[in-house]
């Protein structure tokens, strides 16, 4: 009998041996290399779209920063720079952007 530690550990080097199918096949090895190379190019574009997004949620935290109390529900979407980041990323991923959008033409009118 295996123990469960020692059949883990079997099972990880079993998937290694699907490896061996790439050096096999030449089509295959160049579809493996093409892909890990987009994958270089698109962590420098993460790296890019990131340093974009930092600085914007540092001006937002400038520039939005409001001690208004007729604006108290969105004091804390750019309260700091955790908070900024998570609104832009919410913002830039349009999820519930309607919702912000919607609360904040309800807030202005009141003004």
């Amino acid at each position: 009998m295996c123990s469960p530690k020692s059949r883990a550990t079997y099972e990880r080097f079993k998937i290694l041996r699907s490896l061996k199918m790439i050096a096999r096949f030449g089509s295959l090895k160049i579809i493996v290399m093409t892909i890990l190379q987009a994958f270089q190019s698109m962590i420098f574009i993460l790296v890019l779209l990131l340093s974009i997004a930092y600085i914007f949620a540092i001006m937002a935290v400038v520039f939005f920063k409001t001690d208004n109390p007729q604006l108290i529900e969105f004091q804390g979407a750019f309260d700091n720079l955790y908070r900024a980041m998570i609104t832009l990323f919410q913002l830039f991923t349009m999820d519930q952007w309607y919702t912000l959008l919607k609360r904040l033409w309800i807030d202005n009118s009141k003004i």
